[in-house]
């Protein structure tokens, strides 16, 4: 009886120390993610654990979209957020979307699609610089497989 309750009693303590140095590390992180994730809004710069950085642009119950690039949107899940970022942190500057479109305006009138005589000589170019631009073959004063043996 007296080595059944030493058992029982080194289980206990395996027990407690499996607790303190394995599980609760780990629900703390996770209540530290849990809050992490419930303090991101829309506007906040963030880091996915991809390396890409974005700002919030929308927010839903489990994924979030991002502005990447102005103009350029990824959805993502909330799990794929690694951190907050401060500007502090960030090598390059993020300009706003705004201010990107007032620094390139584009008017709807410059931009035109190509007509169809245009994309016509568009592929008659590609296939002529597919076919090496001659119709004989290979050239007469070209070296040959022949004359590298005969020199």
């Amino acid at each position: 009886m007296d080595q059944f309750t030493m058992t029982i009693l080194m289980l206990a303590v395996l027990g407690v120390v499996f607790y303190f140095f394995l599980l609760r590390p780990q629900q703390k992180r996770m209540k530290e993610q849990q809050q992490k994730m419930s303090s991101i809004d829309v506007g906040t710069r963030v880091m996915l654990t991809s390396g890409i950085f974005g700002t919030v642009r929308h927010r839903g119950e489990k994924q979030l979209i991002l502005e990447v690039a102005p103009g350029l949107e990824i959805t993502v899940v909330k799990q794929a957020i690694m951190k907050i970022v401060d500007p502090s942190e960030e090598e390059f500057e993020y300009e706003d979307e705004s201010a990107s479109e007032a620094a390139i305006p584009v008017a709807e009138d410059q931009v035109s699609a190509p007509t169809n005589e245009e994309i016509a000589a568009f592929f008659e170019k590609e296939a002529s610089a597919e076919s090496g631009g001659d119709e004989e073959g290979p050239a007469a004063d070209a070296p040959g497989p022949d004359d590298a043996q005969s020199k």
